[in-house]
């Protein structure tokens, strides 16, 4: 009788605050994933972030002042293949779509909205601290296209450089 390897299969919840740019201001989104994979580097599943508050459009009258709220999603592939059991070194990517509304603040009401394409590469560094726990923290770009529908929004103000810091819960 042949023996046959087990598969050792996981998951693993990461989540946590990530610094951004967006419109040249510095905001807090909440950022999150789910990944799975076979025990070793590469592991694949859904992530996103949200931008955690409004960002705020100043408008050129008393009552005309705007309110951009951000999200996005996508499929996420992240490789820890460098560093020994302490620090693992990785890099990943989000891939997805994520949506844009702009509000009149006054009123709460919402004047325009646009969805986008949204391409994340990032590097990390990762290190355990308990069983099934870890802490990482990255290093990424949010690249966007498909912006058009947006006033007196660009592209290149939801572009923009992000740090983030967070917990991982899994077997990897």
């Amino acid at each position: 009788m042949q023996n046959t390897p087990a598969i050792d299969v996981g998951a693993y919840l990461e989540f946590g605050p990530r610094l951004s740019t967006v419109r040249e201001t510095t905001e807090i989104l909440m950022g999150g994933a789910v990944l799975v994979g076979v025990r070793g580097p590469l592991h694949i599943g859904i992530g996103g972030a949200v931008l955690a508050g409004k960002n705020q459009i100043p408008g050129d009258a008393v009552g005309s002042d705007l309110e951009l709220g951000v999200g996005y999603a996508g499929v996420q592939v992240s490789y820890w293949g460098l560093g020994s059991s302490s620090l693992k070194w990785g890099a990943g990517v989000l891939v997805g779509a994520g949506n844009a509304k702009v509000s009149l603040k006054a009123v709460d009401t919402e004047i325009a909205a646009d969805n986008f394409g949204v391409i994340e590469p990032d590097v990390g560094v990762r290190a355990p601290i308990a069983d099934l726990l870890s802490v990482s923290a990255r290093l990424g770009y949010r690249l966007v296209y498909g912006v058009e529908d947006l006033p007196e929004i660009g592209r290149d103000q939801l572009r923009g450089l992000s740090i983030s810091i967070g917990l991982s819960f899994g077997p990897f």
